[in-house]
């Protein structure tokens, strides 16, 4: 319940701060947002972490050798974007009130709401919710459920925080899915590195990815990925298959040797 709280406390609070900050919707009222209700809701969770923060956060480096790790798991992307074009295929589409108001779509439009996008999506959202979700959240379910069952937790809230409202219900489950799998890579990435600067790194190539395949989706199209209606080419989704697995399978390996997090009720000592 703590865990949920926190989750939904964050986005309440970064949609009451870009509310304040901007009468209009603006990417850089929600980033703003993001910043101070993502970040005020872990700075006040990690009040309750319970000593050594820094092991228990991932507050440290890690190994270069997982670079190439992080790597290998980008082209995952196009694997989970081809899943959610099967799912299109096979669900009946329902229309669903109109996401995007004509201020926010002036807004996005053009070099200026470009760059708000980019900041926000790939500058700041990445470490807000890398710090809330696998520093915060994920310690401290692993340390009251376990490894696994902590990790899908974590990974359940992570997607439900992803939630765009009015989202078609044609749409939801793939939605669902596809942030649940990204999810369970990154908090896995955490425990394997120790580390919650590679989760970051990670999460930051995936939106990046993603900002550039709307930003230049005329001047490099990629069927199945930016372009509407369409599937992947097997020349596109082959490598990833090979990259996604060969990373996944040395993630594996890395998963079996990570040492388990410190308790979170440390035995004490007699006098």
């Amino acid at each position: 319940m703590a865990a949920v709280g926190l989750t939904f406390g964050a986005v309440f609070a970064t949609a009451i701060v870009a509310d304040l900050v901007a009468s209009k919707p603006d990417f850089g009222a929600i980033g703003v947002g993001q910043v101070v209700g993502f970040g005020l809701v872990a700075i006040l969770a990690t009040q309750r972490i319970p000593q050594p923060h820094a092991e228990r956060l991932g507050l440290r480096g890690f190994d270069p050798q997982y670079l190439w790790v992080l790597l290998l798991l980008l082209p995952s992307l196009f694997l989970m974007s081809e899943f959610d074009n099967i799912l299109r295929d096979l669900t009946v589409a329902q229309p669903g009130p109109e996401i995007e108001s004509e201020e926010v779509s002036q807004l996005s439009r053009g070099f200026y709401g470009e760059i708000q996008r980019l900041i926000v999506i790939v500058g700041l959202a990445p470490v807000m919710e890398e710090w809330l979700f696998r520093g915060v959240i994920q310690q401290g379910l692993m340390g009251k459920l376990g490894r696994v069952r902590g990790v899908i937790l974590t990974a359940v809230l992570f997607a439900l925080c992803r939630l765009v409202p009015g989202l078609p219900a044609s749409t939801l489950l793939s939605f669902l899915l596809v942030s649940f799998a990204m999810g369970l890579m990154l908090c896995c990435v955490r425990i394997a590195t120790g580390s919650l600067l590679a989760a970051i790194l990670l999460h930051t190539g995936f939106n990046a990815i993603g900002w550039a395949a709307g930003f230049f989706a005329d001047e490099w199209p990629i069927d199945g990925f930016n372009v509407p209606d369409s599937h992947s080419s097997f020349q596109v989704l082959a490598p990833a298959m090979v990259a996604t697995g060969y990373a996944l399978r040395a993630l594996y390996r890395s998963l079996l040797e990570a040492p388990a997090p410190p308790p979170l009720d440390p035995p004490s000592s007699d006098a």
